[in-house]
């Protein structure tokens, strides 16, 4: 795996993790299928997403690649949410095509590719540290889903 590249400019303002809250606070119901004290906040269907949306949640969409496959992150007020099936199963994609056109067709025009965090190499002795998930979103490609 290539190691990482650095930014020649700043992220963007707009995709910077500022988790934003919406105006007025959401009972957790609404931000998914099942009160989020169930699910410790750590999946959001696609249905639950578009209710939050319209409720004025503005997330930050994580499109993370992991050798082939991609998952979709929602990084909102209330934490990390990985985007699930309905049964709240794990959703992955074989490719960005459909993530753009779910993630477009919400209404939500850009997010943040990162990659599998593997750093270091024990067989050879080379140590590192890993990156936070900041660090990972900060150093991101950016991505437009329109």
């Amino acid at each position: 795996m290539p190691a990482p590249t650095t930014a020649t400019h700043p992220p963007r303002t707009a995709v910077t993790p500022t988790h934003a809250s919406p105006a007025t606070p959401l009972p957790p119901s609404q931000l998914a299928d099942q009160p989020l004290a169930h699910q410790d906040e750590t999946s959001m269907t696609l249905e639950s997403l578009a209710r939050a949306l319209q409720h004025g949640m503005v997330p930050v969409v994580e499109v993370m690649s992991l050798d082939g496959i991609y998952k979709v992150r929602i990084h909102h007020c209330h934490g990390i949410s990985d985007l699930t099936r309905n049964d709240h199963s794990a959703l992955w994609f074989k490719g960005t095509g459909e993530i753009r056109d779910l993630m477009g067709a919400r209404g939500i025009s850009h997010g943040v590719l990162t990659w599998a965090d593997q750093w270091g190499d024990e067989m050879i002795g080379v140590e590192s540290r890993s990156l936070n998930q900041e660090e990972l979103l900060a150093w991101g490609t950016r991505i437009c889903f329109k």
